[in-house]
C-alpha cells in the first residue's frame, strides 16, 4: 500500500519506495539538463536552487518514516541520483569524486541529510504538545525487529533534552544545533583534498562574476579532472599521450598547469579557490583551453556621498 506518498512493503525495508523515488527524481533531472550544459545556460546558484526544489524535496519527503530502516543499497541508489544532479549543476565529469561535488555545492550526502531531517523531526516530536509525541515515546517491545526514530537517532539529540523531553522554547536552537553538528561531521569526513593534501578552501565570491563556461572549467580543475588537459584526455582515450603539448616535460595535469615552464605563472593550485578570477584570466589565453573571451568584472557602484 501507498499511504500519503510512502510505499510500505511487507517487510518494511522500503526498497520499492526508494526505487520509485530514484526513478521519479531522475526524471526531474531532465529539467536541469535542459537549463545548462558545461559551457552555456543558467548560473550555478540558479541550477542548484532548481535541484533543491525539484529533486531534493522529492528525496526528502517522508524521511522520518522510511529512512531509519532503509538499507545502505537503497540510500546508495538515491545518492547516485544526487551525484548526477550535482554533476549537471557544477559541470564536472563523472570522474569527479562525491566529496568534491558536495563541497562545490555545499550540500550534505543523501544519507547524512536524511539522518539530519529524522533527528530534527525526533527532537520536534519529543515536545510535549507535538501530535506525534505519544507514539514516538512509546516503549520499544522486547524484541526490536525494526529500528525506530528513538533507537536510531535519540543518541544524536540526547544532550539537547531535559528529562527526556524537548522544551518548546528550546526547539529552535536545538534544530540549529543538530544542523550544525551534521554539517560539521560531513565536512570532517571529507578529509584532505587530493590536490591540496589538506581540507579545501572556501571558494571566493568573485567566482560568481564569471560566465558558466569558466565556472564549469574551474570546478573541473578543482576536481582534478578537466577535459582540456592532456592527462585527462589520455585517460579517457582521446589523446595518444598525457604529455604537456607546450613544454613536453611532464604529464599535463592540474598541478603541471601551474608549473609549466613554457607558460609560467605566479598562480598556484590554491588560487583555484582563493583567486578564481585570476585563474580564469590565466586560462582564457592558455592554448590548451578553448574558452570565449572573458568579460571584465562588473563595476562597483560609487560610494554614496555622506549626508
Amino acid at each position: 500500500p501507498k499511504i500519503l506518498g510512502v510505499k510500505f512493503d511487507p517487510l518494511l525495508t522500503f526498497s520499492d519506495h526508494t526505487k520509485d523515488l530514484a526513478k521519479g527524481a531522475s526524471e526531474r533531472l531532465k529539467v536541469i539538463k535542459a537549463l545548462a550544459g558545461t559551457s552555456w545556460g543558467q548560473d550555478t546558484e540558479t541550477l542548484l536552487l532548481t535541484y533543491k526544489v525539484l529533486v531534493r524535496t522529492k528525496l526528502d519527503y517522508g524521511a522520518p518514516v522510511w529512512s531509519p530502516n532503509a538499507s545502505s543499497s537503497s540510500i546508495r541508489r538515491l545518492q547516485s541520483v544526487q551525484n548526477a544532479g550535482l554533476r549537471l549543476v557544477t559541470g564536472c565529469h563523472k570522474m569527479a569524486s562525491e566529496n568534491h561535488l558536495h563541497s562545490e555545492a555545499k550540500m550534505l550526502p543523501v544519507g547524512n541529510h536524511l539522518d539530519m531531517l529524522s533527528a530534527q523531526y525526533l527532537a520536534s516530536a519529543l515536545r510535549p504538545d507535538h501530535p506525534a509525541h505519544e507514539p514516538v515515546c512509546r516503549p520499544a517491545r522486547r524484541r526490536a525487529k525494526k529500528k525506530t526514530l528513538q533507537s536510531r537517532h535519540l543518541v544524536d539529540i540526547a544532550p539537547l533534552l531535559v528529562d527526556g523531553v524537548m522544551p518548546n522554547q528550546a526547539y529552535p536552537a536545538a534544530k540549529n544545533s543538530i544542523h550544525t553538528r551534521f554539517v560539521s561531521d560531513a565536512i570532517s569526513a571529507q578529509g584532505n583534498h587530493p590536490l591540496l593534501n589538506r581540507p579545501a578552501h572556501t571558494i571566493k565570491r568573485t567566482e560568481k562574476t564569471l560566465p558558466r563556461h569558466y565556472r564549469s572549467t574551474l570546478s573541473q580543475l578543482r576536481s582534478g579532472h578537466c577535459a582540456s588537459l592532456e592527462a585527462y584526455r589520455h585517460r579517457v582515450g582521446r589523446a595518444d599521450t598525457p604529455a604537456c603539448p607546450q613544454c613536453k616535460a611532464g604529464d599535463q595535469d592540474v598541478a603541471h598547469l601551474f608549473d609549466c615552464a613554457a607558460i609560467p605563472t605566479n598562480l598556484s593550485i590554491d588560487d583555484l579557490w582563493l583567486r578564481p578570477r585570476s585563474v580564469a584570466t590565466f586560462i582564457s589565453s592558455h592554448p590548451s583551453f578553448t574558452l570565449p573571451p572573458l568579460d571584465p568584472p562588473p563595476l562597483r557602484p560609487p560610494p554614496e556621498p555622506p549626508p
